[in-house]
């Protein structure tokens, strides 16, 4: 009787050990699956964030670039009543000289 009681605790204590192996292994498993999530979520904020920083800098881009087509058309603009300004003096000049 002694054996067998000894053999069922040493049955006991491995199965007990067993246990705590297969906790150890679960819990070791959901630590590296939050792990792995962690890294994921990580990932993605981190590709997030340089897309925002690839579009705010289009879109500087793009004020700056519409911001030079004003600048243009103004000059334009202005070039044009030059022109004009320039042309009614030459016009003015010619008639102020032909009534001499």
């Amino acid at each position: 009787m002694y054996n067998i009681n000894a053999h069922a605790r040493t049955l006991y204590n491995i199965n007990a050990h067993s246990t705590t192996l297969y906790n150890i292994n679960a819990r070791a498993t959901t630590l590296y699956n939050i792990n792995a999530h962690s890294t994921t979520l990580y990932n993605i904020n981190a590709h997030a964030t340089t897309l925002y920083n690839i579009n705010a800098h289009a879109t500087t881009l793009y004020n700056i670039n519409a911001h030079a087509t004003t600048l243009y058309n103004i000059n334009a603009h202005a070039t044009t009543l030059y022109n004009i300004n320039a042309h009614a003096t030459t016009l003015y000049n010619t008639m102020l000289m032909q009534q001499r």
